[in-house]
């Protein structure tokens, strides 16, 4: 039996939040001038909240607001900058502590491919923005979280007439 795919009202919202988080993003370090370095934050709250229309979304948001709250307390000067592996491996200690307590919102390999992918896709940009000064900058992850949703939504349009193909014989 075919599984049926996600409903297009959860895709066509959870594009919605991330378009909105786009803009909210954009608008806050491009136009207003906020630090950067509220982006893995940042970017976890819009998964966070875009993770009530598709929770397979919650482990990547937690892990990347646990992340990005240790970024914006080793740049506060809150905690000390010397030992940003530490905090950055406390940082996720913590994540994983929060994710085992939602553990039954959770499907492991689902939660664990989300968490990697953009856990991966995080540490390279990270990784890319001390070389390339365009990852360092808002325009360019408002414009990822916006091809996002356009990818959502012709995924979901795609998985839908896929489905209906099948069901049809």
């Amino acid at each position: 039996m075919q599984q049926q795919p996600e409903p297009l009202q959860r895709t066509y919202l959870t594009a919605a939040i991330y378009l909105a988080g786009a803009a909210a993003y954009f608008l806050l370090v491009e136009v207003l001038g906020a630090n950067f370095l509220i982006t893995p934050l940042f970017m976890g709250g819009i998964m966070l909240v875009a993770s009530t229309q598709r929770p397979r979304l919650l482990a990547p948001a937690v892990l990347l607001g646990c992340w990005g709250l240790a970024v914006l307390l080793l740049n506060r000067g809150v905690l000390s900058g010397n030992r940003t592996a530490a905090v950055y491996i406390a940082a996720f200690g913590l994540a994983s502590l929060i994710l085992l307590l939602l553990r039954r919102r959770l499907s492991p390999p689902i939660a664990l491919e989300g968490a990697a992918v953009v856990m991966i896709v995080s540490g390279l940009a990270l990784y890319a923005s001390y070389d390339v000064a365009a990852f360092g900058r808002g325009w360019l992850w408002a414009l990822v979280l916006a091809l996002n949703a356009a990818g959502l939504v012709l995924a979901g349009h795609w998985r839908h007439r896929h489905a209906a193909f099948a069901a049809a014989g």
